[in-house]
């Protein structure tokens, strides 16, 4: 009988523990008035940004920068004498002509003796009034090449730079970006090599008292030479004095197109790999 009430007595004091930590649980969880006191649910986390991926994203940063310095290069090109001639007489005469892009090239005199050593007029000149006219329509139309580069780069820029900015690029503006981001290098490219290719012979055509015989600007892009009055071909004759020499190549205008062209050529193919690109979303 003793027995059966200790047995009687743990039964309620465990009953009792149970129902003490059941009412500490209780009252240390704070009731969820939606599921009627029960556990309180998970909050929903905020939805993540979506972009695109990194990789993607350096290659249109990439291209766009490119395509801003090709801007300013092409800038500095159209404004700038793309080829020079320059001739030394004597080692104290010297004469430049520079073409530009345009309708007027610059021709510069300056002697170190006195006495009328700088022959023929100086300053501007139009290409025309001094018996340059193929050589004036070529560089005419370099003026226009660099003039459509410029505004298909333009064009090209706003489209990988919208891409930067997170506004996304979508499938039709990233093939009209590539298409302006091509033709814009093939139009630079094209005025680099035009230059390079059709002046000698643009000079052939209008003379312009310069011997035909190489060494001479006719007959090449680039050269050089020297004589001390015994050399009897090219610009550097007998006959010029006691001493004479020439120079003749591409100049800064010319240098920033070839520059702006490469930088178009890398950018269009970085716009290639990276593809359109999704705008980021909040």
């Amino acid at each position: 009988m003793g027995g059966f009430a200790i047995k009687l007595g743990l039964l309620r004091i465990s009953q009792v523990s149970s129902i003490d930590r059941t009412s500490q649980y209780r009252r240390s969880a704070p009731p969820d008035s939606e599921s009627g006191g029960g556990p309180p649910s998970p909050v929903p986390s905020a939805p993540l940004s979506r972009g695109p991926p990194p990789r993607q994203k350096r290659r249109v940063t990439l291209a766009a920068v490119l395509v801003a310095m090709s801007l300013v290069l092409l800038l500095i090109a159209v404004f700038t004498g793309w080829w020079s001639f320059t001739v030394i007489q004597g080692g104290a005469t010297t004469i430049t002509t520079s073409f530009a892009p345009g309708s007027q090239y610059l021709r510069t005199c300056a002697s170190s003796m006195p006495g009328p050593n700088c022959v023929g007029p100086s300053g501007l000149i139009g290409y025309g009034s001094g018996d340059l006219g193929a050589v004036g329509n070529l560089y005419q139309a370099v003026q226009v090449l660099v003039i459509l580069s410029i505004v298909l780069g333009l064009f090209a820029a706003m489209v990988a730079w919208s891409g930067v900015l997170g506004l996304g690029i979508g499938r039709r503006r990233f093939l009209i970006g590539c298409f302006a981001f091509f033709l814009s290098f093939g139009l630079a490219l094209g005025s680099v090599v035009a230059v390079a290719a059709f002046q000698p012979s643009a000079l052939q055509q209008d003379g312009g008292g310069i011997p035909a015989a190489a060494p001479s600007p006719l007959s090449s892009f680039w050269g050089a030479c020297s004589t001390s009055g015994t050399a009897t071909q090219g610009v550097c004759q007998s006959g010029t004095g006691s001493s004479f020499s020439a120079a003749w190549g591409p100049t800064l205008g010319w240098f920033c197109a070839a520059a702006a062209s490469i930088l178009l050529l890398i950018g269009f193919v970085e716009l290639v790999r990276a593809g359109p690109l999704r705008r980021n979303v909040p």
